[in-house]
Parts: structure tokens; C-alpha cells; sequence
């Protein structure tokens, strides 16, 4: 089965990316300014690629503080009409 078309995997993927994020302010690699643009970035192509796939009514939203805490919050319809949404405050995997 392939995984072309799974939203899922494009949510945690973006999650993942933020843990990463997270890390490198928390441990000074990465001011949270840096950290932000990325994440925005990462955000934009996941809305982008949730586009692609069908899905309608797409927002993402993916901020670190500069204390670095992460927030991720996301909400889009499927393809079969299905609204998804989540928040989550990522911490490590």
C-alpha cells in the first residue's frame, strides 16, 4: 500500500520538524527567530502538500516560543469531506 496521499504522515512529519526545532533553541544552535521562519516554511509545504491531496479548508499553524515550548495547530477537510484537526504542544519523540 502506498503512502502517497496520507495527511497523516504530512502532520507528523511537521510535528517531528518542530521537536527538531525545539531542540536546536533549546540547546542555542538556533535563535527562536530562525526556528520560526523554518517551522513557517515547513508549514507552508505541508499545507501545500495537503493541497495536492485533495484536501480543502487547509490551516496550519507552527510556532516555538522563545523559552521553546512548540505549538502545532492544524485543521482541513479530506478529500471525503472529513474535518481534522488537532493541537499539540511537541516535545520529543
Amino acid at each position: 500500500m502506498s503512502n502517497l496521499g496520507n495527511t497523516g504522515l504530512e502532520i507528523q512529519a511537521l510535528a517531528r520538524n518542530i521537536v527538531y526545532a525545539r531542540d536546536r533553541v533549546l540547546q542555542g544552535d538556533w535563535n527562536p527567530k530562525y526556528a520560526n521562519e523554518q517551522i513557517a516554511q515547513q508549514a507552508r509545504e505541508a499545507e501545500q502538500m495537503l493541497i495536492f491531496f485533495g484536501c480543502t479548508d487547509v490551516d496550519i499553524y507552527a510556532h516555538i516560543s522563545p523559552s521553546g515550548r512548540g505549538l502545532f495547530k492544524w485543521r482541513y477537510r479530506d478529500k471525503d469531506g472529513e474535518v481534522l484537526s488537532g493541537t499539540c504542544y511537541p516535545t520529543g519523540f
